[in-house]
């Protein structure tokens, strides 16, 4: 099997499901980048724009890990490598996969198991993570999306390779942490999510809200929730989304 390596694309439909279709030759911890995605998607199926400008890559983990090591490892490389970039600018995890500035989105993780065929167990997992690096505001205001980039943010324009080249530098380091150290990446990425203690309102595809006190995050990315009742329930990251107030 090769070393691994960045795979540049000039345009895919979506770097996820690419590299899951490849993932037998792919080496593992290789990145998979494109320019441009026809059909970029998010968490629970959400449709992700893909204009040209920013960093849309998957990255191949071939160790079998618990599925929330994967977003792990996504979400903390991908809020270092945006610091690097962006220093002195606070930037934050929400639960479970995103990462934010004050109240606006700058990056998604998306993490998506490989099963062979006739295979019901999985041999590895793709992590997508699409950051927003050069658009600027009035393209976020234009589509209505409550988001920022590192350009808007910062007002200089990001090396995409060398942004490329240093998430996965993270990447790889935070993936042998993974298998290493599993507790020490999630005491990492816990130590992020700032909405820990704080009212929120879950959402969950149901459409009924629930509201209560985001008490702690469980080590299998669960978010357990206090209600107004004083019982605790816990929500997994497929089944909510949060806003915070």
């Amino acid at each position: 099997m090769e070393k691994s390596q960045i795979i540049m694309l000039e345009k895919t439909d979506s770097t996820n499901r690419y590299a899951l279709a490849k993932f037998a030759e792919l080496a593992d911890s290789t990145l998979v980048l494109a320019k441009e995605q026809s059909e970029g998607k998010g968490r629970r199926g959400r449709k992700w724009l893909s204009p040209i400008g920013n960093i849309y890559a998957s990255f191949v983990i071939k160790k079998p890990l618990h599925p929330a090591q994967n977003t792990y490892i996504g979400a903390v490389s991908a809020i270092e490598t945006i610091r690097k970039f962006a220093p002195g600018i606070p930037f934050w995890i929400k639960w479970p996969n995103d990462v934010f500035t004050k109240t606006l989105k700058i990056a998604g993780i998306l993490s998506e198991r490989h099963c062979p065929e006739n295979y019901n167990k999985s041999d590895g997992a793709v992590v997508g993570i699409g950051v927003n690096l050069n658009i600027g505001r009035d393209y976020f205001e234009t589509n209505r999306l409550k988001a920022t980039s590192v350009y808007a943010e910062t007002g200089k324009e990001a090396d995409i390779l060398k942004f490329a080249i240093s998430l996965h530098s993270e990447l790889i380091r935070n993936y042998g942490i993974a298998v290493n150290s599993p507790d020490l990446l999630f005491k990492t990425w816990k130590k992020e999510n700032i909405l820990i203690g704080k009212n929120i309102d879950i959402i969950p595809e149901s459409g009924f809200q629930v509201s209560g006190v985001f008490k702690d995050i469980g080590k299998d990315g669960s978010l357990i929730l206090t209600l107004p009742d004083g019982h605790t329930r816990k929500l997994y990251s497929g089944d909510v989304s949060v806003k915070f107030k």
